[in-house]
C-alpha cells in the first residue's frame, strides 16, 4: 500500500513536527505501507528522519507539478492537509487513489470521500490526527525512543530551558529564564536546547552553568532531542519547535507567548494543548513579551514543582 500525505505548507520545524502523531498512526494502523510526504518547500529532510517515512517529494504551486507526482506514485490514499489549495485539491480529485482524506471546507466538499471540519480551536497535532477513525495518543510515537541513560541516572530533576523561538518578538529575554533557574537553586539539573539563533545567549547561559548544574544541547537532532526530553521533569519555553516535541510528549511545561500582534489567544487556541502540568503565559497586548512577569513563571514552576 502507499500513502502520500500532503503536509501543511508552512516551512517551520515547529509546524513541521506537529505532523509526526498523523503519521505514526498511518504508519501503525497500515503495517508495512509505503509512507510519503508532499510538500510545497525542499527543506522536507525531517520527515524522512523520522524513520517511519519513506519518501519525501517538493512540488511546485502548480497544478501539472502535482499531477507529475501523483500519477507516478500512484498512491492507494491520499491525506491532504491544504484543503484551501486549489492546485492540492484538484491534483487529488484527478487522482486515481481509493481512499480520499481531508478537511472539508470549498472546493474540498467535493474531492474526499472522508472529510472532518477545520476547527483551529484544536492543538494542529491533534487536529491533523484526527483525520484517521480511531486514531493513536499523539504521544505514541514517543515512545520509541529510549531516555538518555547518563540523564536518566541522575538522581537531580532535570529542568530544560527553550529559550529560542522563530521570531525575536517572540523570546522572552534570556535573563528572564536565567532568573527564574537562579530562583530555583542548586539541587536541580538544568539543560539550555539552542540553536543558531541563540548564539548570543550562550554566554549568558555559560555564565549560570558555571555555579548550577547542566549543560547546553546546542544543534541537536530530533531523536537526540527525544531522548533528553525522556528525562525532563519540567520544561519553561518560548513558542518554539522544540516546545512541540515536549507537548506531544505530554511533558510538564511553561510556554511564554508573545501577544505583540495582538494575536496570542488565536496562536494559543492553535499550538497550544491543555492537559495536566501544561500552562502558559500570554505577554500584554500590543506589548512586549517581557510584560510576561519571571515572578508569575515562578510561580507556575512552584506548583508544577511542589
Amino acid at each position: 500500500m502507499k500513502i502520500g500525505v500532503f503536509a501543511h505548507n508552512r516551512d517551520f520545524f515547529g509546524a513541521k513536527l506537529i505532523h509526526i502523531p498523523l503519521i505514526y498512526t498511518l504508519y501503525s494502523k497500515y503495517k508495512g505501507a509505503e509512507i510519503s510526504v508532499l510538500t510545497p518547500y525542499k527543506n522536507n529532510e525531517l520527515f524522512l528522519k523520522t524513520g517511519i517515512v519513506k519518501n519525501v517529494f517538493f512540488y511546485e504551486s502548480n497544478l501539472f507539478s502535482i499531477l507529475e507526482i501523483l500519477n507516478e506514485n500512484k498512491f492507494n490514499m491520499i491525506i491532504s492537509l491544504r484543503n484551501k489549495s486549489i492546485p492540492v485539491n484538484l491534483g487529488v480529485l484527478f487522482a486515481k487513489a481509493e481512499e480520499k482524506i481531508g478537511f472539508k471546507g470549498g472546493m474540498a466538499n467535493f474531492v474526499y470521500k472522508k472529510s472532518i471540519l477545520y476547527r483551529k480551536d484544536i492543538y494542529r497535532a491533534v487536529l491533523f490526527n484526527s483525520l484517521i477513525e480511531n486514531p493513536l495518543p499523539i504521544n505514541e510515537y514517543f515512545k520509541r525512543f529510549d531516555c538518555d541513560l547518563r540523564l536518566k541516572s541522575m538522581t537531580y530533576k532535570k529542568i530544560f530551558i527553550l529559550p529560542g523561538a522563530g521570531g525575536e518578538f517572540k523570546k522572552w529575554d534570556i535573563n528572564n529564564f536565567i532568573k527564574v533557574c537562579e530562583s530555583l537553586g542548586q539541587n536541580f539539573y538544568y539543560v539550555f536546547v539552542c540553536g543558531e539563533r541563540e548564539k548570543k545567549d550562550l554566554e549568558v547561559i555559560d555564565k549560570f552553568l558555571s555555579n548550577h548544574r547542566g549543560e547546553i544541547l546546542y544543534n541537536p537532532e530530533v531523536d537526540k532531542l527525544i531522548s533528553y526530553f525522556h528525562a525532563g521533569d519540567l520544561f519553561i519555553s518560548n513558542d518554539c519547535g522544540p516546545s512541540h516535541i515536549a507537548r506531544m510528549m505530554l511533558k510538564p511545561i511553561i510556554t511564554i507567548y508573545s501577544n505583540f500582534y495582538g494575536d496570542g489567544e488565536k496562536v494559543i487556541k492553535e499550538w497550544f494543548l491543555t492537559y495536566k502540568n501544561s500552562h502558559y503565559l500570554l505577554g500584554e497586548h500590543g506589548e512586549s513579551i517581557n510584560t510576561v512577569k519571571v515572578e508569575d513563571v515562578i510561580e507556575k514552576v512552584n506548583k508544577i514543582l511542589s
